[in-house]
């Protein structure tokens, strides 16, 4: 396994355990103590955790057994695609999204996530996919200037909107987050690539221009349930979110 702090593959071993998410494992970890606690807690006591239960008790714990594994192979992958896992107690985790009511445990991050200097004043700025002209020029606008007064310009990777955002706030050498709705073992969309490369490369600050971050596990693919989940994240690490053009019933306005 690559070298990786033990509380680190604690929490990860959680994630990658069906029938846990990120509400039921905080809950688990602030009543028996910690995520190694959890993973070795007695059935009754992991029973009693609000929202577990008798009957999904048996088949969490059945997961646990085959975590190890799981966890190795994820993190053998993780150092090949040359992405990091952060957890929640770690200085690198941006400290707006551990305030909000079910944080991921763990970030999934590729390039450089700067939360105590050069990301901490980020802004999501987010959109339709199918938006007009007018709207792309807008997104570039703000992205552009947010970007050159130092702020971090956040959003979620996709096509539209957040692709104008992200790539006008790399145009004039700012930072810019992308948040994805799978593992970072896929591309998502396949036609954001060029961009997702240029966001993790080094400049001359060896800093890059930001980075691209998941909750997922790595080889999960981009279905539509996972969105609603990512979008919490974009405006969880974000001072504000700024819609720029968006439906009623948008993931744009849950985000909001």
């Amino acid at each position: 396994m690559p070298n990786t702090d033990p509380t680190t593959v604690d929490l990860l071993r959680l994630t990658l355990t069906p029938g846990l998410g990120p509400v039921l494992i905080g809950r688990a970890i602030t009543q028996i103590g910690s995520a190694a606690g959890v993973l070795r807690a007695p059935e009754a006591q992991l029973r009693a955790v609000k929202g577990i239960g008798p009957e999904r008790c048996g088949a969490i714990r059945v997961g646990f057994d085959a975590t190890m594994t799981a966890a190795e192979e994820e993190l053998s992958l993780a150092e090949s695609l040359g992405v990091r896992l952060i957890p929640i107690m770690s200085d690198e985790y941006p400290p707006l999204l551990r305030q909000i009511p079910d944080p991921p445990p763990l970030l999934y991050v590729k390039g450089r996530l700067l939360a105590g200097s050069d990301d901490r004043y980020p802004v999501a700025i987010v959109g339709s996919r199918s938006c007009t002209a007018y709207g792309l020029e807008q997104a570039e606008r703000f992205a552009m200037h947010l970007a050159q007064a130092g702020l971090t310009v956040v959003s979620g990777g996709a096509r539209g909107i957040d692709t104008a955002a992200h790539r006008a706030a790399i145009r004039v050498k700012g930072r810019t987050i992308a948040v994805l709705g799978c593992g970072l073992a896929h591309c998502y969309p396949p036609d954001n690539a060029d961009l997702f490369g240029k966001i993790v490369s080094r400049t001359d600050d060896e800093n890059g221009q930001g980075c691209i971050v998941s909750e997922l596990p790595l080889r999960t693919p981009p279905h539509a349930d996972n969105f609603p989940a990512r979008n919490r994240i974009i405006s969880g690490m974000s001072l504000g979110v700024l819609v720029i053009e968006a439906g009623k019933r948008s993931g744009s306005l849950i985000t909001a």
